[in-house]
């Protein structure tokens, strides 16, 4: 039997391997410039923050690799966004959703300095 490639194991395809190419050679292109060079839609390269709705991707460490700040106005339209932008890519193994009833800002790094 023959050995999985690390890339595969790690379930990436030659759009993945070519956008960690061309950043292994220039770390500091942008979405732009990486898409032209490539020929990807721009959204293809920070996909998740085109998404309607979404306000913030946080690429995370541990169990999860994503956390989406998205907007909704109402739980419909949440199921509505998880399920046909963001469980459609193949890809995505899973989602959680939870809802915030309340936000509050906390006191920050300047107070700290006080």
């Amino acid at each position: 039997m023959q050995k999985a490639q690390p890339a595969a194991r790690a379930g990436l395809d030659e759009t993945d391997l070519a956008i960690l190419r061309a950043l292994a050679r220039d770390a500091h292109l942008t979405n732009k410039a990486l898409s032209t060079r490539l020929g990807l839609a721009e959204c293809t390269c920070a996909y998740l923050t085109c998404v309607p709705g979404v306000l913030q991707a946080l690429h995370v460490a541990g169990e999860d690799d994503f956390h989406l700040h998205v907007a909704a106005e109402s739980p419909q339209a949440l199921r509505d966004l998880v399920l046909e932008h963001i469980t459609v890519h193949r890809v995505v193994r899973q989602t959680q959703t939870q809802l915030v009833f309340e936000a509050r800002d906390g006191a920050g790094v300047l107070a700290r300095l006080t």
